[in-house]
């Protein structure tokens, strides 16, 4: 067998080598962590035992759910076709990216981490009471858009009173309902 043979048997395994890998590394599942999925062709930095999107995830999730604003208010809406109630649309958007969230306002506020208002920045998820204030339960959702330290503190989210709108929790009623705040972006 001369050189140039055994030259064109190694590149040809060589070749089969990397195309096997490829098959194999885009037929494994896409990974999950802490309830959010991971594209696998996602190039951003992955921090295990974190939920891993950057801030610039945060800007499209805002963009993403500003585009909504106007849409109507659909009780149990769960889609731009059907509409969105509050906690569908937090679903929905999150959804987008990679995050599951639960489509019940009673379930997001275990979702991700609990912060103070004071740390609350872009793509955070607020929790409130519904409209009555004695009922100290979950029961309505909006995702931030200001920048930490930011005030007022404004939220996008589907409202019973407008649909999607953008609404600030500072010197309003919703400042007097808000249970938590919850951090779904690392």
């Amino acid at each position: 067998m001369n050189i140039s043979r055994i030259y064109y048997a190694l590149s040809s395994a060589l070749v089969l080598a990397v195309v096997a890998l490829v098959v194999i590394a885009n037929s494994l599942p896409t990974t999950a962590y802490a309830h959010t999925t991971i594209n696998k062709n996602d190039t951003s930095a992955i921090k295990p035992a974190n939920i891993f999107v950057n801030e610039s995830v945060a800007d499209k999730i805002i963009a993403l759910g500003e585009s909504f604003i106007g849409k109507p208010y659909h009780y149990t809406g769960k889609t731009p076709a059907t509409g969105f109630d509050c906690s569908g649309f937090t679903h929905y958007i999150f959804g987008q990216f990679g995050i599951e969230l639960s489509p019940a306002s009673k379930e997001q506020i275990f979702a991700g981490k609990q912060v103070n208002l004071s740390e609350a920045r872009k793509g955070d998820l607020l929790v409130f009471t519904g409209t009555n204030l004695s009922i100290r339960q979950p029961g309505h959702v909006g995702i931030v858009i200001t920048e930490k330290g930011e005030r007022p503190v404004k939220f996008v989210h589907s409202s019973s009173n407008g649909g999607v709108k953008i609404s600030q929790v500072d010197s309003t009623r919703y400042e007097l309902r808000l249970l938590q705040v919850r951090r779904l972006l690392n």
